[in-house]
This record gives structure tokens, C-alpha cells and sequence, in this order.
């Protein structure tokens, strides 16, 4: 394109005016290209006209989508007999048979469909396929499909050719093959009664493999003794006589299976026979078929009756009978079957049904019978013609069903009543997507209400000059749910006065009781509002998700001012409130971390006390969120400037978060649901801030003190290690005096013998007592090393027992010890087990007030297990992880409630370590305590 101006421009073309010169540009382009396509399209028209009208053979070009026909050549009005005008715009199921409408749909969509047979002769199950003339002459045609696009349309082309003559001559090579099949009887030739041909036929019949396996073989061996007795003395007597005999034998195979056969003998010479053998086990099993059929007929509810050539009966059963009123058949056997019709009924019957029979062979409809008593009534009538040329007449009363099909005419008026007041978009269509009812919800304007009837989709939306693809789309999903008896639905957006809707289309097929499609049920639902509802769903949804990722956030964060950035953080990302502030609580004063602006005359918070009356001091004084719709109605001196509304959301006692709008009114409630839950994470974390640094000044104490507490008990045990000798020595020599001074008085009598006694006993108690406390030192020094020897744990289980009985007797307790008889033996240090059951029995005793102390000592998988359980006061199962570290109990400090060391349990465990055991626990406050020691068994 140029533009000239006669005058000068001074300046260059501004950006309109640019834009105006590109739209006229683009305009005018569009023109010439459309004017270059519609020629394009006139010459191929044209080409494709010749073409058509050249082709030797009928040629039928449809739409795709609608089925019907768009054009025909000459050759196809010849074969149809009629004008190319008349044939143009029917529906491509008219040019078939009538009543056979949905076979042939679905043979031309199946012939539109991408790689389909380019030619096609018959249906799947091998009928032909027809073409009906106007004329009412059903034509056998082979069709050769393809599929091309005309102008943005499909269009199928179909090429028909007339087969007549092929379809005669198939069926005459047909008949033939059938009789040769049917003639197929066996033969063979015998000479003086041995076998000199048989051909495969009579050898398979009898059972063998080959026909030479009977050459030569006697005839006698295909037959039982007494068959061939029978034959002997009946069959070869009249063959002498006659040359010939026709009867029935029952031959005899190899595998001692018999059947009967129809045998016929011919004597062509001196001592040689033809014989011809057909097998009748079939004719048998149809002759009891028969007869089982007979007894059907008799029992059946339809009338069944046989009609000889010349039309009277000759065969009626007692339904037949009784449906025209007679009382037995034998009352029409042998008149007419005018007599149960009237003359108009018999007039109609015979220019139909019998010139149906005549061509076809069969036909069936509807008539009007006449009973006895003059009473007439609709039947369903089916005729069939015979070899012999008779007619089977089946005859069922529809009178019950005639009064269903009238109340059903009545109910469907009914329902399309309730249909035109339904509030939902309505409509029925055939299977081919055309209207066949629809509601005014649907249409509200009654004339194209009345148009719409017979029409497609597509055709309603051209019409209406709606969008094309609408209509195809609807069409496609009406036709699916017919063909594939399925209910189809999808999601359909419109322009419509009031904007942009949503709907959901639904289609639905209707069969018929033998499961044919003959109605597609739709309706549409307006699921605006819903579109709406699930966009706001998935706003909050990314809300909630935004929430998530900040909340994880927070509760990693290291300090208060981390809380505030990352609760800004999501403040930004998922809200656009003017004012989004974080204060924290400082004393009594509330004071601004974070604050973030957008807009103009919208002032940052100032401090504000705790105990005030500001929007934050509120929340923080009632623990809950405090909302304001609007700001000037507030009594105080805080300057707000453009913000109408303000919402503030407490951090516990922590802090507060505030978010302000320059426009009044409440907060949306999911809004300040989140803030909440932000907030509450926001308190968890600076509590647990807090928390934590009081742990660690605490944590630092309990370390220093530990330290300490361990620096005493190693001195501790040092120092009774060191004096072990001091104590022993004396110990030792008091001992020793008592035993001497109990010798020298042993034959005596008298105080004396008795305190020597007590005092070696008490001073060898001492001593074990001191050697306990000694190990238990060692232990904790790491200067003791057990030995590894045979103990019986029972044996010693015992006496610890009876040593700590009184203690326990004292506090109220049974002291209960369950051992076998057997030692129990295990591979440990004898007096590392008395450390054991002394820390774990006297452990036990402590801390239980009432109840038993139960010490259980068992073999169990080679190894030693000693069980002790008591009713006391059990623990938190969390404490056993520290249960065996030293200077711990489970209460601990000034105020605990059991005094005590904390080393027994230590000293226990390193005891059952060093003897290469296992010491486990399970405990329960307030149920008791349950220690297992398993020491190794004997080597």
C-alpha cells in the first residue's frame, strides 16, 4: 500500500495514525485474499463437477457430520429413480431399506472413520448390503468410501456399483457346493463280499483312517455278530431275487462306537455289489429335536399354527385356538384362515404379508384378528414360508400391550409437561443428533422452538449465528453416546448478554428392550456460580500453600526479628492490604519491627503502651483478633490517615500483627483465619525461643554441677580403695580371735562358746559387707576385674532374698522368689551377681509401698535370665534412656522424694557389661517397674 499528500508534512506520522494506515493495510489484504480463495474455489468446483458427472458409476458425496446428502451424478439418480434435485438433502439412511436405519448409519461412520476398507460388500455377519429405489426395488451395491474436506466441511464420497449379477452367480455356486456337501455318501464296491474300492467317505463313516485300510477286508467287519446275522438272513435273500435292498444297518467302528445308517445295495454283476452308506445320526437327533419342538408348540403361549398351500389350517396348538376364542384346534383345523379376519383385514393381508411371502419368504406386523364371538383384537403376526410350501403362522395377543403403549402416549405427555417447567437446560435427540424434543428453558422462543424439530445442533447454531464449533461439538457428543451406549459429558463455555457462562452438558442414551439406541437424553446445568466457588477454592488453595511454606519458615527461624521478616514475607506474597505491620512487646510498650507500606497518606505505627487503648493494646489485652470496620468511629489520639478498616492479630503475649484498607467494612474471614494460624505458629516459635535459651543457662548449670558431683565420687571411691586395708586388717584379726577363742571353749558349756560364735559371725558378715562396698568402689575406679567362673543365679537369688527379706517385711511387702528346683547356671562372677541382685532387689524394696518385689530366674535359650518386678512407682518410659548414667534418678534435687546416690544402677550395669550380659527395662509410671539380666550360659 502507498499514501501521497500534495502538501508537505512537517512532522512524521504519530502512532494512530500509524495504526490506522496497518488496520486499513491488514483490511484490504484479508479482501484480496478471500476474493483469491473464493476463485480458487470456483475453478475446482468446476473441475470437480466434470468429474463427477464423467464418473461410470452412481457417485454420492455427504456431510460428515450431519449424514445427509449434499450431491449426486447422473448415474446415482438412475439407480435411486429420481431427480439429482429430489435425492439432494435427504438423510444417507434413506437411500437404504426401511427399518434398518441404525445398521446403516453405523456402516457409514465406520466407512468415514481413518483407515477404513476403501471398499465394502457386505456387513460384518455377511449380509449384503442394498440400496433402495424409489420405486421400493432393493438393490445389492459394493460401496467404495473415502473422506475429503470441501471449504472447511468433511464431505464423504461414496461410489456405488450395482452387483446383481455377481450376487446371482455367488448364489448359484453356493447352491451347488451346498448339494455336492449334502450328497457327500459314502461308497465302496465289494466282490464276492471283500472290499475292492471304498472311497474316503464310507472309511471315515465306519471310523477308519484310509480307505486302503479296507481293501480287501470282508464286508463282516464293519458290523456287530448279530447285525451281520440279521443281514445274512434278510438283506441277501432279496438281493438274489431284486438286485437291489434299501434299508437301515447299525454299523460298527474300531472304537466300539455303533451309529445308524441308511444302506443301499445294487448287484451290477455276478458276485460284485455297489454300496452307498449316508450316516443318520443326525436325522436321528433332528427327529427327536422334532418331536421335542412338537411338544413345545403345544406348550408354547403364542399361537402357532401350520397353513396349507391352498391356506387352510392344518395345524393348530390350543394357544392358537384359544387366542380366537375356540375352545380346542380342532375347530379351525381345515377351514380357512379368512375365517379370523374381516374382509378389510383380509384384503390388506393378502396385498401385504402373502406378496411379502412370495418374495421374501417371511413377514411379520401387526393385524386385527376376529374371535369366535365376533370380538376383534391387535395381534403380532409372523408368517413363514416352508420347502413344502405350507406357512407357519405365529400369532400373540398385544392387547395388553396396546393399553400400555396408549397409558405410555398419556405419560409421555405428562412428562413433557414437567419437562417444559424444569429448570435445567432439557432436549431429546434421535441418534443422529437431531432434535426430537426441547424444553423452553433450553429455547425460549417458541417459533425456533418449533424449527429446532428435525434439526442438528450445528444447524441450530448457524441459524442463530453462534459459534460453529459449539454445534459440532454437541453433535459429536450426541452421537458418541449412541454409538457407544455410554453417557458422555463435558464443560461448555458461552457468551451470553449477561457474560460468560458456564454449563455442563450431558447426553445419556435410551435403548430399547433389545438394547437398540433409539434417543439420546441431554441436558445442561449452568455452573457459573460453581466456576466461581472452585476459582475462590483455588485462590485460598494457593493461600493455604503460601501459609505452609512461610510457617515452616518461622519455625526455623533463630530470633524474633527472623519471625517478623519471614511473617512479612508472606504478608506480601498472598495479601495487598495498604498496611501490613508486626509489633513486638517490650516491657509495656508495644513497639514496630516491620512495617510495609503501599500507597499514599497511610502513616507507619508509632509505640503504643500495652496497657492503651490502640488496636494492637486491644488484642494483645483480650488474647483475641480485634477487627475495626471503621477507624474514625475510634476515640483516641493515633493519627490513621487514608485507612478506613484495620484488623489486629495477637502473637500470644508476645506481640501483634496488623493489616489496615483504605476502604471500610469487615475482612474476609479465611483471610484473618490465616493470620491466626500464622500468628499462633509465630507465639510457638518465640516461646520456644525463649525456652530454649533458658535450657541452655540451665543445661550449663547441670554441667558444671555434673562435673563436680563426678570429681567427688571419683574421690570418693579413691579414698575407700585406699582404706580398704585399714578396715580389713583389724576386721580380719577380730576374726580370727573369735574362731580361736570358739576352739578353746568348744568342749565347754556357757556364755562363752555363744559370744565367740556371734562375734565370728557378725565379723564375717561385716566382711562380706565391706567386700561388697569395695567392689562397688573398684567398679566405679575401673580397678576391678571379674571373674568369669560357674554361679548358680537361683542359688544366689536366695540368699539375697533372705538377706533383704526383713526390709522388705518391714515396709508391708512380699518378697516372693520363683526358681527351679535345678541350679540355674551361668558364666559370671560370683560376686558381680551379688551386686546385681543387691542394687536391683534393694532398688525394688525402695520404691515400692505396697504390693510385692518378685524375683524370677529361668534357662532360656542358653542363657541364665533373671527376672525382678515390683508394684512401686514406676517411671516415665522417656526416663530409661538415662536410667543407667550416673547421679541420676527419676526425681532429683533437694526436694526429692528418695534419697540416694544415683550410682546403683551404674555400678549394675557395668557389673552385667564386664560379665558379657544384658540388662533391659520396661517401665510405666504408677505401674511398677520389670528389670531382665541375661547372663551367658556355661561353657
Amino acid at each position: 500500500m502507498c499514501f501521497g499528500s500534495r502538501e508537505p508534512r512537517s512532522a512524521p506520522l504519530g502512532p494512530g495514525e500509524e495504526a490506522a494506515l496497518e488496520l486499513l493495510a491488514q483490511s484490504i489484504g484479508r479482501v484480496l485474499e478471500q476474493d483469491r480463495r473464493e476463485q480458487k474455489t470456483d475453478a475446482i468446483r468446476d473441475k470437480y463437477e466434470l468429474l463427477l458427472e464423467a464418473a461410470p458409476d452412481p457417485v454420492i458425496l455427504a456431510d460428515i457430520d450431519t449424514g445427509r446428502l449434499i450431491e449426486v451424478n447422473q448415474k446415482a439418480a438412475e439407480l435411486i429413480g429420481a431427480g439429482e434435485e429430489k435425492i439432494a438433502g435427504r438423510h444417507q439412511t434413506d437411500l437404504h431399506p426401511d427399518g434398518e436405519a441404525g445398521r446403516y448409519r453405523r456402516l457409514f461412520q465406520a466407512c468415514c472413520r481413518p483407515g477404513a476398507e476403501e471398499t465394502v460388500r457386505h456387513f460384518e455377519d455377511g449380509s449384503s448390503i442394498y440400496v433402495q429405489t424409489d420405486d421400493g426395488e432393493s438393490v445389492p451395491v459394493e460401496i467404495s468410501a473415502a473422506t475429503v474436506e470441501v471449504g472447511g466441511r468433511q464431505i464423504a464420497v461414496g461410489i456405488f456399483r450395482d452387483i446383481t449379477e455377481q450376487e446371482k452367480r455367488r448364489r448359484t455356486i453356493e447352491s451347488s457346493l451346498r448339494a455336492i456337501e449334502e450328497a457327500a455318501d459314502g461308497i465302496a464296491v465289494l466282490e464276492d463280499g471283500r472290499y475292492v474300492y471304498v472311497d474316503e467317505t464310507h472309511a471315515d463313516m465306519y471310523g477308519f483312517e484310509s480307505a486302503e485300510v479296507l481293501l480287501g477286508a470282508s464286508w463282516r467287519r464293519l458290523y456287530a455278530d448279530d447285525e451281520v446275522a440279521r443281514l445274512e438272513e434278510e438283506v441277501f435273500p432279496t438281493l438274489e431275487e431284486e438286485g437291489h435292498w434299501q434299508g437301515e444297518v447299525t454299523g460298527s467302528r474300531p472304537d466300539g462306537t455303533t451309529f445308524p445308517a441308511a444302506l443301499s445295495l445294487t448287484v451290477v454283476s455276478e458276485g460284485r455289489l455297489v454300496c452307498t452308506v449316508r450316516d443318520m445320526t443326525d436325522r436321528r437327533q433332528k427327529e427327536r429335536a422334532l418331536r421335542h419342538r412338537s411338544s413345545a408348540m403345544e406348550a408354547a403361549s403364542d399361537g402357532i399354527a401350520i397353513l396349507g398351500k391352498e391356506g387352510t389350517y392344518r395345524y393348530v396348538n390350543q394357544a392358537h385356538a384359544s387366542i380366537y376364542g375356540y375352545d380346542a384346534p380342532g375347530a379351525l383345523v381345515g377351514r380357512s384362515w379368512t375365517a379370523c379376519y374381516e374382509e378389510a383385514e383380509q384384503q390388506r393381508l393378502e396385498a401385504e404379508a402373502m406378496a411379502a411371502l412370495v418374495e421374501t419368504g417371511d413377514w411379520r406386523g401387526e393385524a386385527r384378528g376376529v374371535r369366535e364371538d365376533g370380538s376383534s383384537f391387535p395381534q403380532e403376526l409372523a408368517l413363514t414360508v416352508l420347502e413344502d410350501e405350507s406357512i407357519v403362522c405365529v400369532v400373540r395377543d398385544i392387547t395388553a400391550r396396546k393399553e400400555d403403549e396408549r397409558e405410555l402416549r398419556s405419560t409421555k405427555q405428562y412428562y413433557e409437561q414437567i419437562l417444559e417447567k424444569a429448570v435445567k437446560d432439557l432436549a431429546v435427540f434421535k441418534p443422529d443428533g437431531r432434535y426430537e424434543f426441547v424444553n423452553k428453558q433450553s429455547v425460549a422462543d417458541p417459533e425456533m422452538r418449533e424449527w429446532i424439530i428435525g434439526h442438528t445442533n450445528l444447524e441450530y447454531c448457524r441459524k442463530r449465528d453462534l459459534d460453529l464449533e459449539l454445534g459440532r461439538r454437541r453433535d459429536r457428543a450426541i452421537r458418541t453416546a449412541a454409538d457407544e451406549q455410554r453417557t458422555t459429558q463435558y464443560e461448555e463455555r458461552m457468551e451470553t448478554p449477561d457474560g460468560i457462562r458456564h454449563f455442563l452438558r450431558t447426553h445419556k442414551p435410551i435403548t430399547d428392550v433389545e438394547g437398540e439406541v433409539t434417543h439420546v437424553a441431554a441436558f445442561g446445568i449452568d455452573i457459573t456460580e460453581r466456576k466461581k466457588r472452585e476459582q475462590v477454592l483455588h485462590q485460598r488453595q494457593d493461600k493455604i500453600e503460601a501459609l505452609y511454606r512461610a510457617t515452616r519458615r518461622v519455625l526455623t527461624a533463630e530470633g524474633p526479628d527472623e519471625v517478623s521478616d519471614r511473617i512479612h514475607e508472606l504478608l506480601g506474597s498472598i495479601f495487598d492490604y495498604p498496611l501490613r505491620n508486626t509489633g513486638f512487646v517490650d516491657g509495656g510498650t508495644i513497639h514496630p519491627e516491620r512495617t510495609t507500606i503501599a500507597g499514599p497518606s497511610v502513616p507507619s505505627p508509632d509505640p503504643q503502651p500495652k496497657s492503651g487503648d490502640s488496636l494492637s493494646a486491644r488484642a494483645l489485652q483480650t488474647g483475641d483478633t480485634v477487627i475495626v470496620e471503621d477507624l474514625g468511629g475510634l476515640d483516641n489520639d493515633i493519627e490513621y490517615g487514608r485507612l478506613r478498616s484495620a484488623a489486629a492479630v495477637p502473637i500470644g503475649d508476645r506481640g501483634v500483627v496488623v493489616v489496615g484498607r483504605t476502604e471500610g467494612g469487615d475482612f474476609e474471614p479465611f483471610n484473618l483465619r490465616l493470620l491466626e494460624i500464622l500468628s499462633s505458629y509465630a507465639a510457638l516459635v518465640l516461646g520456644r525461643l525463649d525456652r530454649e535459651g533458658a535450657l541452655r543457662e540451665a543445661k550449663e548449670e547441670a554441667e558444671t554441677a555434673r562435673a563436680e558431683a563426678e570429681a567427688a565420687s571419683r574421690a570418693k571411691s579413691a579414698m575407700l580403695a585406699n582404706m580398704s586395708h585399714e578396715i580389713r586388717t583389724p576386721l580380719t584379726s577380730i576374726i580370727g580371735f573369735a574362731d580361736a577363742i570358739g576352739e578353746e571353749t568348744q568342749d565347754a558349756e556357757g556364755a562363752a562358746l555363744r559370744f565367740a560364735n556371734l562375734i565370728g559371725k557378725s565379723g564375717r558378715r561385716l566382711l562380706n559387707t565391706l567386700d561388697g562396698v569395695l567392689n562397688l568402689s573398684k567398679l566405679e575406679a575401673g580397678q576391678m576385674q571379674l571373674e568369669s567362673t560357674a554361679v548358680d543365679v537361683a542359688a544366689q537369688a536366695e540368699t539375697i532374698a533372705e538377706e533383704l527379706r526383713p526390709k522388705a517385711e518391714g515396709k508391708g511387702l512380699r518378697l516372693r522368689v520363683d526358681a527351679r528346683e535345678a541350679p540355674v547356671w551361668a558364666e559370671a562372677d560370683e560376686g558381680g551377681v551379688q551386686i546385681v541382685l543387691q542394687n536391683l532387689v534393694s532398688n525394688a524394696i525402695k520404691y515400692t509401698d505396697a504390693g510385692e518385689v518378685r524375683i524370677r530366674v529361668a534357662y532360656e535359650e542358653e542363657q541364665a535370665v533373671l527376672n525382678i518386678e515390683d508394684t512401686g512407682i514406676g517411671m516415665d518410659p522417656e526416663g530409661v534412656k538415662t536410667l543407667f548414667d550416673p547421679f541420676r534418678q527419676e526425681s532429683e534435687g533437694l526436694a526429692r522424694e528418695y534419697e540416694g546416690t544415683g550410682l546403683g544402677l551404674t555400678v549394675t550395669k557395668k557389673a552385667v557389661d564386664q560379665m558379657g550380659g544384658s540388662i533391659d527395662v520396661e517401665t510405666e509410671k504408677g505401674e511398677g517397674s520389670h528389670f531382665t539380666v541375661r547372663f551367658p550360659g556355661p561353657t
